[in-house]
């Protein structure tokens, strides 16, 4: 008996989901980018399309990944990094349309106001991937400027559809990640 990839591929994140909660589902790009920007967490709330409001899902997402955060020691901070509903633009093209800027900040601001507001986080700091960093940015390796090409380069920011995935597993588009920090972690050397 054969069976489809998509089938396997389809069991095998609902098992990895049912058995480490919905945070399981974060790629191992996604991991190795958040391990070296120096994050003990790293967590993906997913938005429907043109929308910026968090869903009831989305909001047991952040309390489940606050709740594990926090069971591994206090929080220091939180980086919260969200898409449109585009992949991050390839360099030749610096950011996207007024509206997918727009887009991408209200999810992030909605993200931050939700973990601010409801679970009592302080120090987040948002950052929108519908735009690339600037000359200066790069220049000054701003933290901006180091998230953006630490997600790039790791494979965690795909600049389109053929860089997803079969099963576009890696996509990013109508995503916002989120960062955690501990207080106990060392800083480290990409951001301060």
């Amino acid at each position: 008996m054969q069976i489809s990839p998509y089938i396997l591929a389809l069991a095998l994140t609902s098992g990895a989901c049912a058995a480490h909660g919905a945070w399981a589902m974060v790629t191992s790009e996604t991991e190795a980018a958040a391990r070296k920007l120096g994050a003990s967490s790293a967590g993906e709330v997913e938005f429907d399309l043109g929308k910026a409001d968090l869903t009831d899902l989305s909001k047991d997402d952040l309390n489940e990944l606050k709740s594990e955060a926090e069971q591994a020691g206090d929080i220091k901070e939180v980086r919260v990094i969200a898409w449109a509903d585009k992949e991050y633009p390839p360099s030749e093209q610096k950011k996207y349309t007024t509206a997918d800027i727009r887009l991408s900040e209200e999810r992030a601001n909605n993200v931050k106001s939700y973990l601010k507001d409801q679970l009592h986080l302080k120090s987040i700091t948002t950052y929108n991937m519908a735009k690339r960093p600037n000359v200066f940015q790069e220049m000054l390796k701003t933290p901006s400027a180091a998230i953006k090409n630490t997600l790039e380069k790791s494979g965690a920011a795909p600049h389109s559809e053929e860089n997803t995935g079969l099963f576009a597993e890696n996509s990013k588009s109508s995503t916002v990640l989120v960062l955690i920090f501990k207080k106990s972690m060392q800083d480290n050397k990409l951001i301060h």
